[in-house]
């Protein structure tokens, strides 16, 4: 049995989930023929000691420039394939041996048991290398995944090189006084993807000055209240739903994250509300998301 150790690397913009070797005078290009497109992608299996914890950008080590755009996603899957893309983001490679680094914000949550993915892919023209190596020794199955259509994934260990992919995960700073970062507002943020088809998957975040009686309510264009998903006090942090779509007809809805006001006056009140709905309790402000039923 091999023994895989998760890379933790204490950095400005905090932790650093990577699994390559950081001395960057081994590394070197990986020359393969990959086809007219080219996947290279890290994993991660998050463990207790990162639930909770929310990203902050993903890093790649670009070997040589090109004119291709490279395109970055954040993605939670299977041990063998990425699924879900969670977010995602795109730059132009204009200058080699460089790193490159796309936001993801803050409303990625890390969940116990998740497999995450960091995935790069780009259109590959003749002569182009982008994707960068270490020295090794590689951690197989985890730092060395490689696909020439983005549907079939194996390690780079099968031809026959023993490195990792110089790319990584930086996470949001942990708060040394309350632990994990919490939200500095609340947010709602869907994550499936729209039209919903079965499951509407969302994400949302209390900040500690909006504790307290949350509720999140689903509505039709008519602004009739079709489902009130929960209405309970919430402590501050950042929480994951799934709700079930089946029971609904066809058509556009809009969900209402509502939490009490404190601190808000009524101008930004207003401001929160849209399409000329109010709330019937102006001690509460909130939220809103578009979703279409297909």
């Amino acid at each position: 049995m091999i023994g895989i150790t998760l890379l933790h690397l204490a950095q400005i913009s905090g932790d650093t989930l990577r699994w390559y070797n950081a001395d960057s005078a081994d590394w070197s290009v990986a020359r393969l023929i990959m086809g007219p497109y080219c996947h290279w992608a890290i994993k991660f299996v998050i463990d207790p000691s990162l639930d909770g914890r929310t990203l902050h950008s993903g890093r790649v080590h670009i070997w040589n420039p090109g004119d291709s755009l490279i395109r970055m996603r954040l993605c939670r899957g299977t041990a063998s394939n990425p699924g879900v893309v969670l977010d995602s983001g795109s730059f132009y490679a204009t200058v080699g041996h460089s790193f490159y680094e796309v936001p993801f914000g803050d409303t990625i949550i890390l969940n116990r048991g998740d497999t995450i993915w960091l995935w790069c892919y780009q259109t590959r023209i003749t002569g182009e290398w982008p994707w960068t190596i270490d020295s090794g020794p590689a951690v197989p199955g985890y730092g060395d995944r490689i696909s020439f259509d983005g549907a079939v994934w194996e390690g780079l260990n099968d031809y026959g090189f023993n490195s990792n992919w110089v790319m990584e995960l930086i996470l949001t700073p942990v708060d040394v006084e309350e632990g994990p970062a919490r939200p500095r507002e609340f947010f709602m943020h869907i994550t499936s993807s729209n039209p919903i088809k079965g499951v509407l998957r969302l994400q949302y975040g209390i900040s500690h000055e909006d504790e307290g009686l949350v509720s999140l309510k689903i509505y039709d264009v008519s602004g009739r209240v079709v489902q009130t998903v929960f209405s309970e006090e919430k402590s501050a942090g950042y929480y994951e739903l799934s709700i079930p779509t089946s029971s609904f007809s066809a058509g556009t809805y809009f969900l209402r994250l509502e939490t009490p006001k404190k601190g808000l006056n009524q101008e930004a009140h207003n401001k929160e509300v849209t399409n000329d709905w109010t709330c019937a309790d102006r001690r509460f402000s909130g939220v809103w998301g578009y979703l279409e039923v297909v």
